[in-house]
């Protein structure tokens, strides 16, 4: 298995834009409340869900798109990320839905 190695993550919760952060073998999280922690962390929830073909059940227990979305989906629509392992990357766009849910935008 090829650990992540590095992650651009746009849009979800209160990350609204991190950009080509260098994952190693060991990180350590700091930072004030509300700097993003435990967004970073629910970022990994979410892509285990997406793996097991469970966003939508996630999405619902989240309580909605509107509450993953940084700062509602009034002003934030789409979750982007690129996620690169090894010699791979995996880039996907994820487009809020008017019932809640969301859809792949691109993949």
């Amino acid at each position: 298995k090829n650990p992540i190695s590095r992650l651009t993550i746009k849009g979800f919760k209160s990350i609204k834009n991190l950009e080509d952060f260098r994952l190693e073998s060991l990180n350590v999280l700091l930072g004030a409340n509300g700097a993003g922690k435990s967004s970073f962390v629910a970022y990994f929830r979410m892509l285990s869900e997406m793996m097991e073909s469970r966003l939508q059940t996630w999405t619902t227990q989240q309580g909605k798109a509107d509450r993953i979305v940084s700062f509602g989906v009034k002003e934030t629509t789409r979750i982007f990320s690129y996620v690169h392992f090894g010699l791979n990357g995996y880039e996907f766009e994820l487009e809020s839905t008017v019932d809640g849910g969301f859809v792949f935008a691109n993949e």
